[in-house]
């Protein structure tokens, strides 16, 4: 198969500026339905409908994903200096992407396109700071 390079599974657009209507959207949950979980990781249903929207969440975990049914979509992400970041995915199916959030990830998910997205979120629970 091709590389992620080769395919170019994200691409970069530029800053966004949200609009009004994500103005006191609250933080919501990772994924739409935990599907499995125990010490070691939390794995979440994520389903996006053509042209749907999943709203604002933060990781805190480092993840991986799998993607079942692929579709392009798109994040919209928070930069450190507080501007938004566009970024632009054309997952396919099979696709294992793994990201590691650096303390921290908060990102809006939309659908770019006619297909149904179908993923498997799964977070590990090691990829917590550790206190020292």
């Amino acid at each position: 198969g091709m590389t992620e390079e080769e395919r170019q599974i994200v691409r970069e657009t530029g800053k966004v500026i949200p609009g009004p209507e994500f103005d006191d959207e609250p933080l919501g949950p990772v994924g739409q339905q935990i599907v499995y979980e125990d010490d070691r990781v939390r794995v979440w249903d994520v389903v996006l409908e053509p042209g749907g929207y999943f709203g604002l969440h933060t990781h805190e975990l480092d993840y991986l994903i799998i993607t079942l049914e692929g579709a392009k979509c798109k994040t919209w992400e928070k930069q450190q200096d507080g501007t938004w970041m566009e970024y632009q995915f054309d997952f396919k199916a099979g696709d294992v992407v793994p990201v590691s959030v650096n303390g921290g990830q908060t990102h809006r998910l939309f659908s770019t396109d006619n297909k149904t997205f179908v993923n498997r979120l799964i977070e590990f629970k090691d990829s917590h700071p550790h206190p020292h």
